[in-house]
């Protein structure tokens, strides 16, 4: 049964085609050249009965389509987790020395400032020192007789020692 090829009448159709017709039942795919409108031959009544009659069955894509995506979002997040791991691993590794070495630092600041301390203290004290050798009388007569161990005409020092 195939239809006689219609008029062409011009316009936008070609005057010919290739029908390819499946059936999803049996699995045979057939194709047929038809000479004429492929837009009337859609509308055609033997098209309709035809796609009446083939039953197309349809997976259930929604579980299928789930498991895939839900398989991806678990190793997704096992990749992530994993990555994530190996970044704080990386930062741990690279600021370890540097921790080390910030705190070495530190206490050779901590040391620096304690000994720049004693040195300002002696420093005063000598300065003040100095300036009672040049201004106090009574101070540089201490001094003499103390370290240099000068005395006055008429003086007897006795000097005790242990």
């Amino acid at each position: 049964e195939s239809l006689p090829p219609p008029p062409h009448r011009g316009g936008r159709n070609p005057p010919f085609g290739v029908l390819m017709t499946s059936s999803f039942l049996t699995g045979r795919t057939c194709s047929s050249v038809y000479y004429g409108n492929l837009k009337e031959l859609c509308d055609s009544p033997l098209m309709a009965a035809r796609s009446s009659s083939a039953k197309i069955r349809k997976r259930p894509a929604g579980k299928h389509l789930r498991a895939r995506t839900t398989g991806i979002r678990i190793v997704n997040r096992v990749a992530f987790t994993c990555l994530l791991a190996i970044a704080c691993v990386a930062v741990a590794v690279v600021s370890v020395p540097q921790a080390r070495k910030l705190r070495a630092m530190k206490e050779e600041l901590a040391r620096t400032i304690a000994q720049e301390s004693h040195v300002r203290s002696y420093k005063d004290q000598k300065s003040r020192e100095l300036a009672a050798l040049r201004s106090d009388p009574s101070y540089l007569e201490l001094i003499a007789r103390d370290r240099l161990d000068l005395y006055r005409t008429g003086e007897h020092i006795y000097r005790i020692k242990h």
